[in-house]
């Protein structure tokens, strides 16, 4: 890598904002800055950079604003960290077709460092706390959907993130049409939405970035009043 990663790290919580961003300095990132709230950041800092914004949780109404901000952004990529991964933050900024990425605030230093370098290649990857039992499930409950080969497609297309205009590329068809197949998997699935569906799909093994899952499958337990001690070296 000719230059390093230009990085924000976004945190309502001081400790755990600096924590995050002490850690991830190393030869190919670079923190550019810190704050509390992207409202307190100028917009010229936040150009061509991966952003990791820390969702302590909030009501919908709240998230809702928090995302239209953040898709107005001129970023590289989102990275959000969050105890829920299936939360509004989320699935406003993938309703809005904006590269993000998801991980749990439990992730470790290195693994997180990897994800930085995914979203700057603007790689959409969304990374659960996953377990044997959860796979087995995952995999059981797309057998029982009875999907057709299309199906399975457009499932491993939702899990490597991409948006309806990617998809309509890529099957050589319109968004519209795709709307169409993504709101009859949903059903066949028995998901409420999109990311319900790629988290299931990647649970299963059917996204690209499985391997990467799998191996930080286990960093996914600690809880966040010790984050601190997990950005150690």
């Amino acid at each position: 890598m000719n230059s390093s990663i230009e990085v924000v790290v976004v945190c309502v919580t001081g400790m755990v904002c600096d924590a995050i961003a002490d850690a991830l300095e190393c030869d190919s990132i670079k923190v550019k800055t810190r704050a509390s709230t992207i409202a307190d950041i100028d917009a010229a800092q936040l150009k061509d950079t991966v952003v990791i914004y820390i969702w302590g949780g909030g009501d919908d109404e709240f998230a809702a604003d928090e995302a239209t901000l953040m898709a107005d952004c001129d970023v590289k990529s989102w990275i959000v960290l969050s105890q829920d991964l299936d939360n509004p933050i989320i699935e406003n900024l993938i309703a809005a077709e904006r590269p993000v990425c998801t991980a749990p605030i439990s992730i470790c230093r290195d693994d997180l460092r990897h994800l930085i370098c995914l979203a700057e290649r603007n790689a959409r990857v969304c990374i659960g706390p996953v377990s044997y039992e959860k796979n087995a499930l995952a995999t059981q409950m797309l057998k029982n959907a009875n999907l057709g080969p299309d199906h399975v497609t457009l499932l491993r297309y939702l899990s490597d993130g991409l948006s309806n205009k990617e998809i309509a590329r890529a099957k050589d068809c319109t968004e519209g049409t795709v709307k169409v197949h993504i709101r009859q998997l949903m059903l066949k699935l028995g998901v409420a939405n999109r990311t319900q569906a790629a988290v299931l799909a990647v649970r299963a093994g059917l996204s690209s970035g499985t391997a990467f899952i799998d191996r930080i499958a286990g960093s996914a337990q600690k809880s966040m009043n010790r984050v601190d001690s997990r950005f150690e070296d």
